[in-house]
Formats: C-alpha cells, structure tokens, sequence
C-alpha cells in the first residue's frame, strides 16, 4: 500500500489528513445543521427533493465514520504522546508507592514469623520488570529521532514509541488495579506430619518390628476407626508409636497426623489446645472449642494419636468427631489398661509384648557396652535382664554413657 514513498512522508500525509478530516467534519456539520432547518421548511411542499438530499448524506456520514476511528487511533499515538509518557509517569509512580507500602507490611509480617503469599510475590516480580521497562521507554523518548541527518523529526519512529508507551500505560494501569490484596501474608503452614524424635535401638527386635508391622496395618484397615495400643509402663508404647507416626512423613494417607500427650491427669481443654495447635486455629478466650473443632474435622482425613491415655474421655465432648468407615479418620491411643481401650470403643487391641530374653540381652549390650561382657559384671548383668522380664533395665545418664538402675 506504501511501496514507493518513505515511512515519515506517510506520517507526514496522516497528519494532513487529520487536519483534512478535522475541517471537514466542521464545515459538514454546520452545513448539515443548515440543510435540515432548511429543508425542513420545503418538506411540505418539496418532499422528494429533502429526501434525495438526505439519502445522499447518509452515505457519506458512514464513510467518514469508517474511516475516521482508525486513522485517527494511529495518528493520536504521535499527537498525543507527550501527554501520555506524563500519564506514564504519574501511574507508574502510583505503582511505586503502592509497591512500596506492600513491601513494608510484608517486612512486618515475616517479622513476626509469617511468610509472604505466592499472590503477592508474583505481584512484586510483576511491578519491578514493569518499572524497569517504563524507564526504558521514558529514556527512548528523552533521546531526539531525527532523520536526514538531522533536517527533520523522525516521526515513524516516534510513531512507533507512542504505540509502545500506550500499550505499557494499560499494563501499568492492569498492574495497579491488582495490587489489592486481603492478606500479604500468612502463617507458615504445619506440615501434614510432624517428624517426631525417637531413638530406635540398631538391634535386630522382631517382637518390636511385628507389632509395629501390627499396628500400621490396622490403621490401614478400613474396618478400623480407632486401635488400641496397651501394655505395661516403659514397655515401649510410646517409642512404637513416635515410628508409626514418623512412616507417615511423605505420604498421603491422611490430610494430617495429630499428636496429643494426655497423661495422667485428663485434661479436656489441653487436649483441645494441642488439637488445635496442630490445625493452626487458634482460639479465644471462653470461646465454645468443641463447634469449631468439629466443623474443622468434618472434612478432615486424619489420624488422631492419643498417647499416655490413662482413662477414658468422650470423643463427642471434647469436639472429635467418632472415626468411621466412610471418613476413612483413624484414631490410636496408647494406655496401660486393657479396659481403657474398652471403655473408649477401640475396634481394634494390640498389646505390646516384652522382648525375648535374646532380643533383651541385645539391647542391654547395645546401651551398655562392651563394659557388660567382662567376667565379673556379666552374671550379674544377666541376672538383671532375667529380672526385668524383657524390659530394658537402662536409662541414658546425665553424663555420656548408661548406667544400671539399682
């Protein structure tokens, strides 16, 4: 279409046209106002000479409608683009502030432990690639385009820029209508199992690793929603379970493993508190705990591992929800008392057995060392496994080593 002529003549030739279509656009609508009130007077006696008039001027009304939008989109890039790197400017530095505000509510945040949201990172990467290019193209237009070495402006390269500063003020503009957000950041979330310390001994323990093998296929089990774990104190329950729990780190199982140290003395309100903590809620002072734990629970898959539970309690009054085929929930408890796991409904006891007296003497010498093999310490050592039926009659001093307890 423009073979033959040069880039800036065709602006050159635009710009005429704007000011062509600019006067006759005037004078047509001042001639067009004066037609119709005068042909509106001879309607009557002349009709078909004011209807061929206006049929004629229809037409070119449409014409320069059609024509009129586009080219005057084009040229308003050159025209108008001092004014629109001013707009720029000023949107852009709206964008900074508010960039700048966000940036110092995430410091706080992050201060007191929160971490930012991926919303509002994306935003900031956003925001800071955008400036950068902004002062690219305020430093485009600050540099003269000239062509003819000099003789005249270079105004298809000027063109061009304006194209390129309207399109970046609506990517400002998007970017500004954005960065409104109902948090820019959030507490850390708990993981969906929380690794827990234990110290497994290295020995071979087949009694210990086919209840462990037990208890993990139970709570696999469909068929049962709660597992009682029972046996004699320091036997090693809460050690069986700390491994179960930990074998559910990187799994998908359950949406989270809940730990909860009841003790001796049931506290109702504690239980609730380590619930709770372990599902980030937190809650007020007198505030009604049971509702809102069973709301939290109601599409919550988990396993709820209830340890040291010396009597029973009601699920429903604390606010857990009963574990059941359908929610595929489990809950596990570990107790001294067979009648415990009773009382609470465990559809399923494992009772945890002592060693045998080979597995036992092990893991003596194991925590022990080498010390328990000389000639004048051994019998008595073994006298000692022998008494403690399987248990280990051990514990880690204060100090580096293990002692015998008297």
């Amino acid at each position: 279409m423009y073979r033959g002529s040069h880039p800036t003549s065709y602006l050159n030739k635009l710009l005429r046209t704007e000011v062509i279509f600019t006067d006759f656009t005037a004078l047509f609508l001042s001639v067009l106002s004066f037609h119709s009130s005068a042909t509106f007077k001879n309607a009557i006696t002349c009709p078909s000479i004011h209807l061929s008039r206006m049929d004629f001027l229809g037409p070119v009304v449409q014409i320069i409608l059609f024509f009129w939008a586009p080219v005057s989109q084009q040229i308003g890039y050159l025209k108008h683009l001092n004014n629109n790197v001013e707009t720029l400017k000023k949107e852009t530095e709206e964008l900074q502030d508010k960039r700048h505000q966000i940036q110092a509510d995430v410091k706080h945040a992050i201060s007191v432990g929160k971490t930012r949201v991926r919303q509002v990172e994306n935003w900031l990467v956003d925001v800071t690639n955008i400036e950068a290019q902004v002062d690219s193209l305020r430093t485009e237009f600050e540099q003269p385009r000239t062509c003819l070495n000099g003789c005249c402006t270079n105004h298809f390269s000027r063109y061009k820029l304006g194209k390129r500063v309207v399109k970046k003020l609506k990517d400002v503009e998007n970017l500004k209508a954005k960065g409104v957000f109902d948090k820019v950041a959030e507490s850390p979330r708990r993981p969906r199992v929380l690794e827990m310390q234990t110290s497994l001994p290295r020995v071979q323990q087949s009694t210990a690793e086919e209840t462990m093998e037990e208890i993990w296929q139970c709570l696999h089990d469909e068929e049962n929603g709660l597992v009682g774990v029972y046996g004699m104190g320091e036997i090693g329950k809460t050690t069986l379970m700390k491994a179960i729990n930990n074998r559910f780190v990187g799994t998908n199982d359950f949406n989270v493993v809940i730990w909860v140290t009841v003790s001796k003395d049931l506290n109702l309100g504690l239980i609730q508190e380590q619930i709770g903590n372990a599902l980030d809620m937190k809650f007020h002072i007198n505030e009604e705990k049971r509702n809102r734990l069973f709301a939290r629970f109601k599409n919550a898959m988990y396993l709820l591992i209830l340890d040291d539970l010396w009597k029973a309690f009601s699920l429903d009054q604390v606010g857990i929800p009963k574990p059941y085929k359908q929610n595929r929930c489990k809950i596990a408890m570990t107790t001294r008392s067979i009648e415990v796991c009773n009382k609470m409904g465990a559809d399923k006891k494992i009772r945890v057995k002592t060693l045998t007296g080979e597995e036992a003497w092990n893991l003596f010498y194991e925590r022990c060392g080498d010390v328990v093999l000389s000639s004048d310490i051994r019998p008595v050592a073994e006298k000692v496994v022998e008494e403690c039926s399987g248990l280990t009659p051990c514990h880690q001093d204060s100090g580096t080593g293990y002692v015998l307890q008297g």
